[in-house]
């Protein structure tokens, strides 16, 4: 193994108490960006949903905003919810003029996919409505009215270990 590579290896304690070596993989912003953008380009959603998980977080925020959309929908109908949602909550820090959309998105992927009815009436909760269009603002009532029924009925929302 070269000192380079040795250098790159971390150990990670397991379940067993074992340890199992990691490799850590150190990467650059601008070549992360490319290779989303050409992804994304590309259309294709589970490269860009794998080359996501690989990279550090935050690697997205470097696409231009209609970029970070095309992606995040593209993760989104495809069925890669989870890092739609990161992109998501990245476009929402990022484009104030994709709030009412990306907002509604998101929401509804922590309802009805990570099951969190709390984390959703977060999301919500920063829309005006007047943001809304009437089909927009019927989904945000329906988000709503079954987050407040989940947590009315003692619902617990379990956040996964990072």
């Amino acid at each position: 193994m070269s000192a380079t590579s040795a250098k790159n290896e971390r150990f990670k304690i397991g379940s067993d108490s074992q340890q199992t070596p990691v490799r850590e993989i150190s990467f650059n912003h601008g070549k992360a960006a490319k290779l989303l953008k050409q992804l994304t380009r590309a259309e294709d959603w589970a490269g860009a949903s794998d080359a996501l998980m690989q990279l550090p977080a935050g690697s997205e925020r470097s696409l231009n905003p209609q970029l970070l959309k095309s992606l995040g929908d593209g993760l989104y109908q495809t069925g890669h919810y989870e890092n739609a949602a990161n992109v998501y909550s990245s476009l929402l820090a990022d484009d104030r003029e994709a709030v009412p959309v990306v907002s509604l998105k998101l929401a509804a992927i922590l309802l009805e996919i990570n099951d969190r009815p709390k984390a959703a009436l977060r999301v919500l909760n920063n829309l005006s409505t007047g943001q809304l269009t009437d089909k927009q603002e019927r989904k945000c009532r329906e988000i709503q009215r079954r987050s407040e029924q989940l947590i009315e009925a003692g619902h617990l929302e379990v956040l996964s270990p990072t």
